[in-house]
């Protein structure tokens, strides 16, 4: 009877007790690949290394709550040791998808390490499940060939290609997800407010090692601008130009200014592994492309996407001065690669570019043949400031002062054009006004016009401050009529 009180609440108590089911291992990722590592040294001083990498990491059924910042790691590894190692930020679609991450070395820790440099280290870049998830399959990936080793001496050199490689990841993870993370300030295509918290947390140390990128920026170092000019097409791309061994592409195009060339932004994916794209610029002869290489550079294609197409620069070794109203031509060719191992150059088979087209050349570019009705996705970007106008020079020198109207237009969310629209309007209104009572007079409205040109320039208004001006003045004007005393 006894036993019976004992053994009763405990079959009792099992029935009611809540089943809790054991947690079921991670399964990995659909896609997990590293698309790209660019190593830089001198970023921030003499003698410390930048690795830039990019990839994607994506599942078609999200794992449970976990983001990617549980999941994986991003390890630099000398052999079996790891020298460094990192998780993707979880900004955007818990960080799955297309990713940018960095991982610095100090110059101290270069040397405590024994950090070795160029292909000749042997090291490689992995992406690792994080040991401590239960995964059904451990993941795991990596890449033993980097894109690029880059050492141009200095921090300032450095600085410049540093610059320029994180445009172009930029470009490419707005296309990829779909979200906004640049603007054009001035001329020069630096990061919102978006694309700030993304990459100055993915890459430590880049608003130090790259502070032209940012809005506002810890220092102002004297280094050369580097910015777009309004010369290439991105239009629709439904089509390639397929470039290996004696195959080769151009683009030809008109200079509409005369500025120094830096290099080429292009849109492309790869067959097998074709090696190095090399892009040269070189004079025309009749709209042909003609005559030596007058600036080159290189770029491995080895590490590119396989379809689709992604953005990349091609950055000259040396720049070159164009003549403004001359065209030129961007070549492309893929001297290692072969019918299984090529990059396909996406075009326009309709393309609209009116200052140049797409040409073609089976013969290591003894002969061209025209495509006419085609063009090539190609932007042209310029070399030092003084490629930009006097008027985009003038509202560079004042971002990150208290003039700029960025940061307020942080505040509202809003376009830094937008905010200097309507900074503009309220001062010119207060000026227009006090000026033409004082006055007792309306024609002080070409002086209030003036004011407003002025101040709109320096908030980044510009060119609409005359018409803003005007507008202002004859509203206020009617105002005065109406408030004017009966004399």
């Amino acid at each position: 009877m006894k036993l019976r009180r004992i053994i009763l609440p405990l079959i009792l108590a099992v029935m009611v007790s809540p089943v809790i089911p054991l947690a079921a291992a991670v399964d990995p990722p659909d896609t997990l690949t590293i698309s790209s590592v660019h190593v830089f040294r001198n970023a921030v001083e003499q003698n410390d290394q930048l690795y830039i990498v990019t990839g994607t990491i994506d599942y078609t059924v999200a794992p449970g709550t976990y983001t990617a910042y549980d999941l994986f790691l991003i390890r630099l590894m000398d052999g079996a040791t790891e020298l460094g190692s990192t998780a993707p930020y979880a900004f955007f679609d818990d960080g799955f998808d297309y990713f940018t991450v960095g991982l610095y070395f100090s110059a101290s820790d270069v040397t405590t390490l024994g950090m070795g440099w160029g292909d000749g280290t042997g090291y490689s870049m992995a992406i690792d499940g994080n040991p401590g998830i239960d995964w059904s399959s451990y993941p795991t990936t990596s890449v033993a060939s980097f894109d690029q080793w880059y050492d141009g001496g200095s921090v300032a050199a450095t600085t410049s290609q540093l610059t320029l490689r994180m445009r172009t990841i930029a470009l490419v993870t707005e296309n990829t997800w779909g979200v906004t993370l640049t603007e054009l300030i001035a001329g020069v295509r630096k990061y919102n407010a978006n694309g700030e918290d993304y990459f100055s947390t993915s890459v430590p140390n880049l608003r130090l090692a790259a502070p032209d990128l940012f809005s506002q920026s810890q220092y102002t170092p004297e280094f050369p601008e580097l910015g777009v000019v309004s010369i290439g097409y991105t239009g629709g791309d439904d089509a390639n130009s397929v470039i290996y061994g004696t195959n080769w592409a151009s683009e030809t195009f008109t200079a509409t200014s005369s500025f120094t060339i830096a290099g080429v932004y292009v849109k492309y994916f790869r067959t097998g592994t074709p090696g190095n794209i090399t892009a040269s610029l070189r004079a025309t002869a009749a709209g042909v492309p003609d005559g030596a290489d007058l600036a080159t550079g290189t770029l491995s294609a080895n590490s590119a996407v396989t379809s689709v197409g992604e953005w990349d620069s091609i950055i000259f070794t040396t720049p070159y001065a164009l003549t403004s109203g001359t065209t030129y031509s961007v070549i492309f060719r893929c001297l290692t690669g072969d019918v299984n191992n090529s990059v396909s150059l996406r075009t326009d088979s309709a393309g609209s570019y009116s200052g140049g087209s797409l040409y073609t050349s089976v013969n290591s570019g003894a002969a061209w043949a025209n495509t006419a009705a085609s063009d090539m996705l190609f932007i042209i970007y310029a070399d030092e400031s003084h490629n930009l106008t006097w008027l985009q020079q003038w509202e560079g020198r004042l971002i990150g002062t208290p003039f700029d109207a960025q940061p307020l237009a942080n505040l509202f969310s809003i376009d830094r054009m937008l905010m200097g629209s309507i900074l503009a309007f309220f001062v010119s209104v207060g000026f227009a006004f006090v000026a033409t009572r004082r006055a007792n007079n309306f024609k002080v409205w070409i002086g209030v016009v003036a004011l407003s040109m002025a101040f709109a320039s320096v908030v980044g208004l510009a060119y609409a401050a005359i018409g803003i001006g005007m507008i202002v003045v004859i509203l206020l004007g009617a105002f005065y009529a109406i408030l004017k005393p009966a004399r």
